[in-house]
């Protein structure tokens, strides 16, 4: 009887032990942490950005391959936990709506191994440059140009223009046209400095053109060029998916 209630006691006590040893456990992120603080232009904190992490500039100019990807709280926040400590550096992008950081490529280097913890502090702003070239580079389709209010139904009138953040633009040509789909020629371009329009060609230069531009959404552009009293130009895009 004796070694019977020992035996039991054994028995529970194994059980017992075997019970706490299966109980699921915290999950400890080992890792770097990062705090991003998102800010509009007049340092209020930003409620449901979308906050993206890139371990390359590459990846960061082409969206390809997020680390990681969270949402800031209403106070403007997110931390993200548990970071590779072997990625030393992460390139940040922050958008919501129409506001983003792209025209600053924010990046986050951790350069020293002993401090795990970081805070970075992010801008938000929406501007001509962020709508026109996207997060590097915004394909447009000329739909419609008007020469004196008279439609220009030319090959010219019908390229697509992609809009670059290293400020170049590549044009190429439209549907229907010779060279379809191929890049026939190029400029640069500039926001101008009361940010009411943009600069095609080399400011100053012989080729350089001022437009005024008078519609501007995420889907379409309206420009127009005042060359003379008794001569304009108008241009529409649309943007390409």
């Amino acid at each position: 009887m004796i070694k019977k209630l020992a035996f039991k006691k054994v028995l529970f006590l194994c059980l017992f032990s075997l019970l706490f040893a299966c109980r699921p456990t915290d999950v400890i992120e080992v890792g770097y942490e990062l705090e991003v603080f998102v800010t509009d232009a007049a340092d209020m904190g930003v409620e449901g950005a979308s906050v993206t992490l890139y371990a390359t500039a590459e990846d960061f100019r082409t969206d390809a391959n997020p680390v990681r990807k969270e949402v800031t709280n209403r106070r403007g926040y997110v931390i993200f936990k548990g970071l590779d400590l072997k990625i030393f550096q992460y390139y940040v992008s922050v958008e919501r709506g129409g506001e983003n950081n792209w025209e600053d490529k924010t990046q986050i280097i951790f350069a020293r191994l002993e401090q795990q913890s970081h805070t970075l502090k992010v801008k938000i702003k929406s501007s001509i440059a962020n709508t026109i070239a996207g997060r590097y580079e915004k394909r447009w389709r000329q739909v419609n140009k008007l020469i004196n209010n008279t439609p220009d139904n030319s090959c010219f009138s019908r390229q697509v223009h992609a809009f670059r953040r290293d400020w170049f633009v590549k044009i190429f040509a439209g549907s229907g046209c010779p060279n379809a789909g191929l890049e026939v020629s190029g400029d640069v371009w500039a926001v101008t400095s009361d940010n009411r329009g943009i600069i095609r060609g080399t400011p100053g230069g012989a080729s350089e053109r001022r437009l005024t531009i008078l519609e501007l959404t995420d889907r379409r552009l309206v420009y127009s060029e005042t060359l003379s009293s008794n001569f304009s130009i108008i241009e529409t895009f649309e943007a390409v998916d």
